[in-house]
């Protein structure tokens, strides 16, 4: 999808997490006890709701993948193969 080398996708992916968790715990320094695992549950419960609502990533039907019509090896329909 992207034109990019995995290693160099990886290294974008370490960045904008480190950024996402800082600025996540940056705003949580304000709360204190209690209230730090409330808003911790809440943030779960929220990425939880987007990514399974979320088409780009398969949504609540999740990953799939399209099954080959013959095995390359043994030559057998997939469902026999799988079998």
């Amino acid at each position: 999808m992207f034109p990019l080398p995995i290693p160099v996708l990886i290294a974008i992916a370490a960045v904008v997490s480190g950024l996402v968790g800082s600025a996540w715990a940056i705003s949580r320094f304000v709360c204190a006890g209690r209230f730090f695992a409330i808003a911790t549950l809440a943030l779960a419960v929220v990425l939880q709701t987007l990514v399974v609502n979320w088409n780009y990533v398969g949504g609540a039907r999740g990953a799939y993948v399209i099954r080959p019509q013959e095995t390359e090896t043994l030559q057998l329909p997939y469902i026999q193969y799988l079998f």
